[in-house]
C-alpha cells in the first residue's frame, strides 16, 4: 500500500505537458551529506522512508518546510538530514504535520505554486535556508532531490517506477534559462512573472519527477531564489525545468 501511495503521488501531479511535478535529478551525482543541510524530504506515507520520497522542500524555521503547492495534498510525513534511503544515521522524521497553500495558487497552471508545511514538533538543531527574492536571478544554480533519474511516461508500468528512482539525494549544477525563450517554447502555457527557467542543455541536466518542492539555490551559497515546480519530460533541450521564484 505504501508503494501504492508514493505511486499515486508521483503520477497524480501531472498532464501530458506537467510531468515534472515530482521528480529526480536527471544526469546528477550524489550529493555529500550536509552538503544541503536545509534540505527536507517528503513523503505521502506516515511511515517514511517506506513507499519513497514524493516531493522535496526547505526548512525556513525549525518547525516549518517551503514546498510547492501542488505537492502537499498527499503529504504525510517529512525527514530531515536523509542523504541515503538506507541509512538512517542523524535522520529526523516529523508525521503530525498540517499545511497551507498560496491563496492564488493556480492548479492548472501552476502559478504561485509555493506552500508552506507546519510541524507540530520541530526539528532538532536544524540548519535553516536562506531566502532572496531578486529582479534578477543569478546565472549559475544549483539543484538536489530524490526524484526520478529519467522521464517516468505513462507507458511505464506502476511496478517498475521504482526502478527509475534513487536511493542518494542527488545535486546538479544548472543555468538560468532566458524567460523569454522558455516563454515562448511553452507556449500556450504561461511562464508569468513568478516562474523562472533552468537547465544545463549540455549535459542534459534537470529536475524531474520526484524532485518537486525541492529548493534551486545560488550555486556554492545556502541561498535559495525559487523551487521546483514543473516541466515538459525531463532534460529536453527546448523545454528547461520551470520553477516558482
Amino acid at each position: 500500500l505504501a508503494d501504492a501511495t508514493a505511486t499515486e503521488a508521483l503520477r497524480d501531479s501531472y498532464d501530458d505537458r506537467r510531468l515534472a511535478a515530482q521528480a529526480k535529478i536527471v544526469n546528477g551525482a550524489p550529493a555529500a551529506p550536509g552538503s544541503y543541510p536545509f534540505f527536507v524530504t517528503l513523503y505521502a506515507t506516515d511511515d517514511p522512508p517506506s513507499g519513497g520520497p514524493a516531493c522535496g522542500g526547505s526548512l525556513v524555521t525549525p518547525s516549518v518546510i517551503l514546498t510547492a503547492a501542488h505537492c502537499v495534498e498527499s503529504i504525510q510525513s517529512a525527514e530531515y538530514g536523509r542523504y541515503d534511503l538506507n541509512i538512517n544515521d542523524g535522520v529526523q522524521a516529523r508525521t503530525n504535520i498540517t499545511s497551507v497553500s498560496h491563496p492564488d495558487y493556480n492548479p492548472d497552471n501552476f502559478d504561485y505554486d509555493y506552500a508552506l508545511i507546519g510541524l507540530d514538533t520541530p526539528f532538532d538543531d536544524p540548519f535553516l535556508v536562506s531566502l532572496r527574492r531578486t529582479p534578477e536571478i543569478p546565472p549559475d544554480l544549483s539543484i538536489m532531490g530524490f526524484g526520478a533519474i529519467r522521464f517516468l511516461s505513462p507507458s511505464i508500468p506502476d511496478d517498475q517506477i521504482f526502478n527509475f528512482l534513487t536511493d542518494e539525494l542527488l545535486e546538479a549544477n544548472v543555468t538560468r534559462f532566458p524567460t523569454d525563450e522558455c516563454r515562448a517554447n511553452y507556449d500556450p502555457d504561461p511562464i508569468t512573472e513568478r516562474m523562472f527557467c533552468a537547465n544545463d542543455i549540455p549535459n542534459g541536466r534537470d529536475s524531474c519527477q520526484g524532485d518537486s518542492g525541492g529548493p534551486i539555490v545560488v550555486q556554492g551559497q545556502n541561498v535559495q531564489v525559487g523551487l521546483v515546480s514543473f516541466g515538459d519530460g525531463c532534460g529536453q533541450p527546448d523545454f528547461p525545468g520551470v520553477y516558482s521564484r
